[in-house]
């Protein structure tokens, strides 16, 4: 999948897919199992805010694969592709409400806002996944804690874990 704009809307099918995935594997229900998949988990709540988006953009920048892609999941929200090497945003990115990304979604004719993700949880649960399966980021808005399945997201965040000021728990 090639990405025309930075987010896209998932194609239904994928979308259906991707969170089977995740409650199959993961158990997911607002909390998760990972079984013997070795993860990484870091406390978030004295984070960088102001910071964080763009310091985790770089992170995902510099681990994607050419042909490689963001998965983006948001919890009883529609799900995105994310190509954040791509600066051009869909025309249907609105910035009007609240200051925030916001995808103006038209189904049948019935109009959606959809908030654009972002990587610090606001409220939201958010899965990140490589479209390659090399890794996954996921955000607990209540526990303001991350999870991370994949040695080479784990080894940039730890490289830059003082700038976003965040603490490595397991």
């Amino acid at each position: 999948m090639n990405n025309k704009y930075k987010y896209e809307l998932l194609e239904k099918e994928i979308n259906d897919n991707l969170w089977k995935r995740i409650i199959s594997d993961y158990k997911f229900k607002s909390s998760f199992d990972f079984g013997n998949t070795t993860y990484y988990e870091y406390d978030i709540k004295e984070a960088n805010i102001d910071n964080y988006n763009t310091i985790m953009n770089e992170i995902f920048l510099s681990i994607l694969e050419s042909d490689e892609i963001i998965y983006v999941l948001d919890w009883k929200h529609q799900g995105f592709s994310l190509d954040p090497r791509i600066k051009k945003l869909h025309p249907n990115v609105s910035y009007t409400i609240n200051n925030d990304e916001v995808f103006v979604n038209n189904v049948n004719g019935n109009i959606f806002f959809e908030r654009l993700p972002t990587y610090y949880p606001d409220g939201d649960y958010y899965f990140f996944l490589s479209s390659k399966n090399n890794w996954m980021y996921f955000s607990h808005p209540r526990q303001k804690k991350i999870w991370i399945i994949g040695d080479s997201l784990n080894k940039e965040i730890m490289l830059r874990k003082n700038k976003l000021n965040i603490n490595k728990i397991k």
